[in-house]
C-alpha cells in the first residue's frame, strides 16, 4: 500500500468531522491505521508518531517462499512488538552496552547451569528474580529429573539480572513502554513484571515484558563481531519471523514467547544481517 503514488492523500486529520472538538483531537491524536470493511485503507491522527502507526509495515520478511500458518499472537500483541522495533534508536545502541549484556547473560547462564550440581541454591536464585510459584516448583522438579532443560525456565532478562547486568542503563535495548506507561520510549522490564500485566490482552501489554529477542540479538552481534548500531535493522527482520512463528497457548503464555525468542539460531540471525544490507553494503561510519 505504501508503493502507491496517492498514499499521502490517505491521511485523515479529522477535517471532515462535524464537531470542532473532534477535529482538533483527531489532528493531534496518536496516528493509527484504519482498516474496515467498505472503507479504503488510510491513516488517521497526527503526522507526529507516524512511524508508530506504520511500524508493522517497516518489518521485513526474509523469504516469501515458505508457507506461514495463521498467527497465534493477537493483533494487539503483534502491533506492540512491531512498535518496539520502531522506537529503537540506533544512535543509543552502543557496543559497550552490547558487551555488557552479553557478559551479564553469560554469567547468569552459568549460575543457572550450576543448579544441576547444587539444587539447594534454586530457592535463592528464584528469590532474586521473584520467580512465580509454579515456575519455582517446576524448577525444583527439573533440576532433579531433567537437568538439561533447567535453562528453559528463565528469560534472558532474568539471566541478565542474575549476572548483575545494569538493567536500568539498558533501556535502549528494551521494549515499547507506550502501552504500559504511555511513554514514547523503550524500557527493559524488571524480572517478573509480566505477572502484573497479565489479563489485559486488549492492550498488548505482554509484549512490553518480552525483551528476549532484543537481548538475544545483542548477544549474537557480539559473537559475530558486528556493531550494536545494526541491531534495529536486524530486528526489523527478526521480529517479523518472531511474530509469524510464536505459538503461545493463550494471551498470558509469557514463557512460550520467551522460549521462541531465545531459540533463534545463529544461521537465521546471519540471514537477518544479510537483509540489513538490502539497501547497500555495511560500511564503517564516516566512509
Amino acid at each position: 500500500m505504501l508503493l502507491t503514488a496517492s498514499v499521502i492523500r490517505r491521511h485523515d486529520f479529522g477535517s471532515s468531522a462535524v464537531e470542532h472538538g473532534r477535529r482538533l483531537r483527531t489532528a493531534w491524536a496518536l496516528p493509527r491505521q484504519d482498516i474496515a470493511v467498505g472503507v479504503p485503507w488510510h491513516v488517521s491522527g497526527s503526522l507526529l508518531g507516524l512511524d508508530i502507526a506504520l511500524s508493522g509495515l517497516s518489518l521485513r520478511r526474509v523469504s516469501g517462499e515458505r508457507a506461514i500458518d495463521a498467527p497465534t499472537l493477537s493483533s494487539n500483541e503483534r502491533d506492540a512488538f512491531a512498535v518496539a522495533v520502531a522506537l529503537l534508536n540506533p544512535f543509543d545502541l552502543h557496543d559497550r552496552d552490547r558487551d555488557a549484556i552479553a557478559a551479564a547473560v553469560e554469567r547468569g547462564d552459568a549460575r543457572v547451569a550450576a543448579l544441576t550440581e547444587d539444587g539447594a541454591t534454586a530457592d535463592d536464585i528464584a528469590a532474586e528474580i521473584r520467580m512465580d510459584g509454579w515456575r519455582r516448583r517446576a524448577l525444583k522438579w527439573t533440576v532433579l529429573n531433567d537437568p538439561d532443560r533447567v535453562g528453559s525456565l528463565f528469560s534472558m532478562t532474568e539471566l541478565l539480572f542474575l549476572g548483575r547486568g545494569p538493567i536500568d542503563d539498558l533501556s535502549a535495548w528494551g521494549m515499547s513502554a507506550l502501552a504500559s506507561s504511555g511513554c514514547f520510549c523503550t524500557r527493559l522490564a524488571s524480572p517478573n513484571q509480566w505477572r502484573s500485566l497479565v489479563g489485559r490482552p486488549q492492550l498488548g501489554l505482554m509484549a512490553s515484558t518480552v525483551a528476549d529477542l532484543n537481548l538475544h540479538i545483542a548477544v549474537m552481534l557480539r559473537v559475530l563481531r558486528l556493531p550494536a548500531a545494526v541491531a534495529k535493522s536486524v530486528l526489523s527482520a527478526a521480529m517479523q519471523d518472531f511474530i509469524d512463528e510464536a505459538r503461545p497457548t493463550d494471551f498470558n503464555d509469557w514463557l512460550t514467547l520467551v522460549r521462541t525468542a531465545q531459540a533463534v539460531p545463529r544461521e537465521r540471525i546471519e540471514d537477518y544481517v544479510a537483509v540489513a544490507t538490502a539497501d547497500g553494503p555495511l560500511v564503517p561510519f564516516g566512509q
